[in-house]
């Protein structure tokens, strides 16, 4: 599995020690995991268990060593990819017509309310077409009626 890496070549904490792992801005290539297993000196089983939260049999002390060592090589999860792995998208989508008057406040609002919950918001404009909208919300399937009705339990859902 590959990970993304950030922008900074230690971790992004302004530190500098030789003994830690780091990649040159040169050679910056996405961290794997027989990086991370090689430097915290662990397999890469035990890398993937602590990084996917799957780690009950691994002592706290050697989570941590990856954890930290992960981070320090500049390794961030990739969300895409654990999405497409779980079938998940952590995604709200919208349809409806954008040349209404309060759109852009509505938008703005659900936004917001959408990121707090660690959601991403999708829009589509309807262009005032009912057809559009059925086939947009046909499209999206049961997984997202789902979801709309927990964000409706929440009341975020009018």
């Amino acid at each position: 599995m590959r990970r993304s890496t950030s922008s900074g070549t230690n971790g992004g904490d302004g530190a500098s020690d030789a003994s830690q792992p780091r990649v040159a801005p040169a050679a910056r290539r996405a961290v794997t995991l027989e990086d991370v297993a090689a430097a915290a000196s662990v397999s890469r089983t035990t890398v993937s268990w602590v990084l996917n939260d799957r780690a009950r049999r691994i002592p706290p002390e050697t989570q941590t060593r990856v954890r930290e060592t992960a981070r320090r090589m500049g390794d961030r999860p990739n969300r895409l990819a654990r999405h497409l792995r779980k079938g998940t998208r952590h995604t709200v989508g919208i349809v409806l017509p954008l040349s209404v008057p309060n759109a852009p406040r509505v938008l703005r609002g659900l936004s917001n309310a959408v990121r707090d919950l660690g959601y991403q918001l999708e829009i589509m404009d309807s262009g005032w077409s009912p057809d559009t909208e059925l086939a947009a919300v046909r499209h999206q399937g049961e997984a997202q009626t789902q979801l709309a009705s927990q964000f409706a339990q929440l009341g975020l859902v009018a």
